[in-house]
């Protein structure tokens, strides 16, 4: 009598035991998005989030619905938006689609989660304007050294910078970013100056004669003061 061999059954796996590909391919077909950010955010973690965004089975433009959901907090967005799981490339692409405001983007930015590196990278290579990245800079939600850092990092180009900051409103924040770890500088006795001087504070004593020579030259200071 032949013997008859009865596997033990399958366990089902659970949603968490799912791999980030298998995810993106039910998230993609899921149509409520309010749903999948509230998922993102209450259930998954940082890291398989991060792996889900980047997988090539989520398309950017579903990425960036979820991504834009008010259920996904800016805290959780930013954890994942520069997380080592998701590239540069595909955090550039649900940044380009993204609908969330700017002042969201100011915060995300500004989270300690989110590098001077990967903002600096994400300007470069968006295909958003100039000036949606001047909005973000000058808004209140970004602070003056991250925009510094981002601005000043190597992964964005000096010509972007200077496009940027050209449509940036002259304010104190503009002054304060261009001003940011400058030195102050004390005029104790004539001199002259020529080229970009920045300076944090710069103080001309009583009586002695700061002679600016050359064009161009240009001071940029958070404040002058003269005794």
């Amino acid at each position: 009598m032949p013997i008859v061999v009865i596997p033990p059954p399958v366990k089902p796996r659970t949603v968490l035991e799912l791999t980030a590909d298998e995810l993106a391919e039910i998230f993609e077909k899921v149509a409520d998005v309010d749903y999948l950010a509230l998922f993102t955010e209450n259930v998954l973690s940082i890291a398989l989030a991060a792996s889900l965004f980047n997988s090539t089975k989520l398309s950017i433009a579903k990425a960036a619905l979820i991504f834009n959901n008010a259920n996904l907090s800016i805290s959780k967005a930013a954890a994942i938006f520069d997380h080592a799981n998701l590239s540069n490339s595909r955090a550039t692409g649900i940044f380009n689609n993204s609908t969330r405001p700017t002042a969201d983007w100011a915060s995300i930015f500004d989270n300690p989660n989110v590098t001077a590196a990967r903002g600096a990278y994400v300007f470069q290579n968006t295909t958003r304007t100039d000036s949606d990245l001047a909005a973000i800079i000058e808004h209140a939600n970004l602070s003056v050294s991250k925009a510094h850092g981002i601005l000043t990092h190597a992964n964005l180009s000096a010509d972007r910078a200077q496009s940027i900051l050209y449509l940036v409103s002259i304010s104190t924040k503009l002054v304060d970013i261009l001003t940011y770890g400058a030195p102050d500088h004390t005029v104790s006795a004539a001199e002259t100056i020529t080229g970009v001087n920045r300076y944090g504070t710069l103080t001309v004593e009583s009586g002695i004669t700061l002679t600016v020579d050359g064009q161009p030259v240009a001071i940029i200071a958070n404040s002058i003061v003269n005794n």
